[in-house]
């Protein structure tokens, strides 16, 4: 076991590969009715098994909880102690003696220490709740001094998964399965697959009543998705203004169809149309092909980065779709684990 547990530069995984492993190491305990009760960093363990092969390994089950199988939570003692800064509200609220504490722990819990730790992962070491464990500790019990704005352009969509898993109400957070499922972990391939699926929707069911709605929520995130650069800001390109000044051109001039900037459906039609050309187009806008980059990576990176929350947006509003009875809309893939 020794050789194994080496240093392992972590350019040999990435950030959301170790926390898409770890995650499904916290759907398999909860699954098994298991609330760990001490994650954090230290206890994320990266395993070598071979030349080109990295396991997540979850560690440290010294203070662990079995619920009962006809409970869904435990009580709350003082027994053990969880690593400071890492523990949820509930928990410090309880071992203070505030009068309004949470007396029973769920796997709602282990939820927030994951919360904490993905944002850690992500920005390189920095903590939601500041960085002095002691403040951390007042911060989260009265929770305060939040932020999760630190988080790299191109995962600061990510920013609303965050936000809900630290949150203070534990029947609020999500639960292992639905984080499991997040775009947080999709390839490219998958994102540009729902993208498209979506505008078809869109476009297909433009008469049903609940795709109108649809439509109506999400325009009414414009603001959130290209912020400053409505129309009615007097900038007549509106998202377009977001975008290369070449491929602009070319949405703008292209004889077989044109865009406009005015609502986020033409953004997302735009994506999803220019994926099914990316390969044809015509000679005198083969820069365009190379500004959008390869599909899928360097395609979707060219429009998450100037448009991060698109993706977050979609995906939490069409949320609505899945209550449609036999999947009419064909979403509930996009939303259930792999």
């Amino acid at each position: 076991m020794e050789n194994k547990l080496v240093s392992i530069s972590t350019d040999a995984i990435s950030n959301i590969e170790i926390l898409h492993q770890a995650t499904k190491g916290i759907h398999h305990l909860h699954e098994k009715r298991i609330i760990h009760r001490d994650l954090k960093p230290q206890n994320i363990l990266l395993v070598r098994l071979n030349a080109l092969e990295i396991r997540v390994k979850i560690a440290d089950f010294g203070i662990s909880r079995a619920i009962p199988d006809e409970r869904t939570s435990v009580t709350l003692t003082t027994t053990g102690m969880a690593a400071i800064g890492w523990r949820s509200p509930e928990i410090l609220n309880f071992e203070s003696g505030t009068p309004t504490a949470i007396k029973r722990l769920s796997t709602a819990t282990d939820i927030f220490s994951l919360g904490c730790i993905f944002y850690y992962i992500l920005t390189n070491g920095m903590h939601p709740f500041g960085q002095n464990p002691v403040d951390q500790e007042f911060n989260i019990k009265n929770y305060c001094n939040i932020s999760t704005d630190h988080l790299p352009p191109l995962l600061i969509g990510n920013k609303w998964l965050i936000d809900n898993m630290i949150v203070r109400d534990p029947k609020a957070r999500p639960n292992v399965k639905t984080i499991i499922s997040h775009y947080i972990f999709w390839k490219s391939d998958k994102t540009l697959e729902f993208m498209a699926h979506i505008s078809d929707v869109l476009f297909d069911y433009k008469q049903d009543e609940k795709i109108i709605q649809l439509g109506n929520d999400i325009e009414s995130y414009y603001d959130v998705v290209a912020p400053n650069c409505h129309p009615r800001f007097g900038n007549p390109d509106g998202w377009l203004q977001m975008t290369c000044p070449i491929v602009r051109q070319y949405l703008c001039e292209n004889r077989e169809r044109t865009y406009h900037g005015r609502t986020l459906y033409q953004l997302i039609r735009t994506i999803r149309n220019l994926k099914g050309h990316h390969g044809s187009l015509a000679a005198k806008w083969l820069q365009v092909q190379y500004t959008l980059g390869s599909l899928p990576c360097g395609f979707v990176n060219y429009w998450m980065s100037r448009f991060p929350f698109l993706l977050p947006t979609l995906w939490h509003l069409c949320q609505s779709l899945l209550q449609a009875s036999n999947d009419a809309y064909d979403v509930k893939r996009f939303y259930t684990c792999e």
